[in-house]
């Protein structure tokens, strides 16, 4: 899903804390990060801690940091260039490299999206316990996606305010489930700070991410 996103940005009057300016440029921060709560992403991780514990959390801790680290670059190209990072690819890259990273990014954006319309197919045919389908469940998100695309087209602050709410009740939801679970601490800490990999890999890098941010 493609989202254009273009308005003017409220500026505040003097040194004083506005609400709306922060939510002026908080709120494209939200789109960017349901990119990495996305039900595909969660099952991994749940898959992953069934099978590695703790052990493998120093790669999710390592990949987010190593994402964001990438995600400014590409905001800041976008601030400096007026251009997101496909455009100054385009204007930068001969005829040849561009087509080669046009498929290349095709192919990564394609097997993201089928790791996030399975995951959510299996997310709904747990939660309704089998009463759902798993073939039913990929119609589903296919209806969300479009819905979400009508919702744009009132403007990208309602579906900022959509996205917002969605990653609210998902972080609440985390933080009791954590206080419920109550996991061993010295484990956690360890299982992000001390490394520990045995043929293991990580998708976080997305690239609509990078491109998205320097709209």
């Amino acid at each position: 899903m493609t989202i254009s996103i273009k308005w003017k940005l409220p500026v505040a009057q003097g040194n004083r804390f506005s609400w709306r300016t922060l939510w002026a440029f908080t709120g494209p921060g939200f789109l960017m990060s349901i990119a990495y709560l996305d039900p595909g992403n969660i099952e991994s991780d749940l898959q992953s801690g069934a099978k590695a514990q703790y052990k493998l959390l120093w790669v999710l801790l390592s990949a987010h940091v190593i994402g964001m680290l990438l995600q400014r670059m590409s905001a800041r190209l976008g601030v400096v260039s007026g251009k997101h990072m496909a455009e100054v690819s385009h204007d930068f890259y001969p005829r040849t490299a561009r087509l080669i990273l046009w498929v290349m990014i095709e192919i990564a954006i394609i097997c993201s999206d089928m790791q996030e319309v399975i995951g959510t197919a299996i997310a709904i045919y747990l939660v309704s316990k089998g009463w759902v389908p798993l073939w039913a469940g990929v119609l589903v998100t296919i209806v969300d996606t479009f819905t979400f695309l009508f919702i744009d087209r009132y403007g990208v602050r309602k579906l900022e305010v959509v996205f917002a709410i969605l990653i609210s009740t998902m972080a609440l939801s985390f933080g009791y489930e954590y206080f419920v679970v109550s996991p061993s601490l010295p484990s956690v800490l360890s299982g992000m700070f001390v490394p520990w990999c045995s043929g293991c890999g990580r998708e976080e890098f997305l690239p609509r991410n990078l491109s998205s941010w320097g709209r």
